[in-house]
């Protein structure tokens, strides 16, 4: 494993790439190499003939906790929606950022796919969610 220099709130964003697993030592050091040990989770959204979401969060982390993660939530900027997938012009920064370095452990992002009655509509992902694994 490497161990990843100068890591700080305002940096790990640019760490964390979609389906890259990193470390959080319990000292807030950051170390990557881990896409052999874990795979990141697969996680599918279904949505009506609006696009509009019929599955719900809990299906969502359900399907997280088949690969071993569990999904982070609390820390959208959406409103009235503190749910796990974050929208596309969100990142990794601030309280996110954060919580990531102060909780020891395994971090990856991961899109969040959509399916539903017209498979050729969905061409761009829901948004993308962060899941957390213990060490």
């Amino acid at each position: 494993m490497k161990k990843l220099e100068n890591v700080t709130e305002e940096t790990l964003d640019k760490v964390m790439e979609f389906d890259h697993v990193i470390r959080v030592h319990a000292d807030g050091t950051v170390s990557d190499g881990y896409h052999d040990r874990f795979n990141s989770p697969e996680l599918v959204m279904d949505v009506d003939e609006d696009g509009q979401d019929v599955s719900g969060d809990d299906e969502l982390r359900r399907q997280a906790k088949a690969y071993g993660w569990e999904l982070i939530t609390g820390f959208s900027g959406q409103q009235s929606y503190s749910g796990p997938v974050m929208h596309s012009s969100e990142y990794v920064g601030g309280g996110l950022a954060r919580h990531i370095l102060e909780t020891p452990g395994y971090w990856v992002i991961t899109s969040v796919e959509c399916t539903g009655p017209d498979p050729d509509a969905y061409e761009e992902p829901a948004g993308w969610a962060i899941a957390y694994r213990e060490e």
